[in-house]
């Protein structure tokens, strides 16, 4: 973790201004046998282009009792060297595989899904109105009415960017975020998720929000969009625990949706 400070003059200490996750080192000892010399080397062969950096990243997924989880990484090293044989005849290498996640922590494999509907079109279709208490793996949640106090509850360990989607028809959109039980960190400026669509989505169309600074998008089907979304809108991340959600939508019918969706995220694989 990177710890950003600053001092106050005349006050003991320091008052804490930012904290960021940096990038992970990771270390996978894998150990390569087989009967014979060509089948050896087809395991090899398999694991090069299994992690080959030209084609990008690769998954390293964990499995335990509360759920499987990936950590997206790219390879750095590790499968240089060569095999040796034992007095048995079974060709082996012991590999150190060295590779890092840009993004440090472990995501869940299956997305959470939060719908909202106007009143015409609300019920709960699984789970509680309103929640994401629907039984694991829960890929959605629950519907609830567009409006005040939309709780969305997020379990995950640290602050997720969920990919937003706007349902027409509405004649706009206004959407401010707070948390229920807490507030959010001083080194964010007591921001949070606000964002104002003043021409609104038209009737049969979508427009999709991709929050996450890594790979930011604002479509209305498929077609850049991003100036549909008002200057001063602030795409901040939703935080652990019940994040209260008021929307104003109006003009919206049986048809008009706002969908929330994202990965919880982990400090750990396991």
């Amino acid at each position: 973790m990177d710890v950003v400070t600053s001092a106050v003059p005349g006050v003991a200490g320091s008052v804490l201004q930012d904290v960021r996750a940096q990038e992970r080192p990771v270390f996978v000892p894998v150990l390569v046998q087989a009967p014979t010399l060509i089948a050896h080397l087809d395991l090899l062969s398999g694991i090069r282009d299994l992690v080959d950096p030209l084609r990008g990243e690769f998954r390293i997924v964990g499995g335990t009792s509360r759920g499987e989880r990936e950590l997206t990484v790219v390879y750095t090293g590790g499968l240089e060297g060569s095999s040796g044989r034992d007095v048995s005849g079974v060709y082996w290498r012991k590999i150190g595989l060295t590779a890092t996640a840009c993004q440090p922590f472990a995501a869940a494999r299956k997305d959470r899904l939060v719908e909202f509907a106007t009143a015409g079109g609300a019920g709960p279709f699984l789970g509680s109105v309103g929640g994401t208490n629907a039984l694991w793996p829960g890929a959605i949640a629950s519907s609830a009415v567009i409006g005040e106090n939309m709780r969305v509850q997020v379990t995950s360990e640290v602050p997720v960017y969920p990919t937003v989607e706007l349902v027409g028809p509405m004649d706009s959109f206004t959407g401010t975020l707070r948390l229920e039980d807490s507030t959010l960190p001083p080194f964010f400026g007591g921001q949070s998720w606000s964002v104002s669509i003043p021409t609104g989505v038209p009737a049969g169309s979508t427009l999709r929000l991709v929050t996450d600074p890594r790979a930011r998008s604002i479509r209305m089907d498929g077609q850049l969009a991003a100036g549909r979304v008002a200057r001063g809108s602030t795409l901040r991340p939703f935080y652990p625990g019940v994040n209260v959600l008021d929307v104003s939508a109006p003009g919206g019918t049986e048809e008009t949706r706002v969908r929330i969706r994202w990965r919880e995220l982990h400090r750990s694989i396991w």
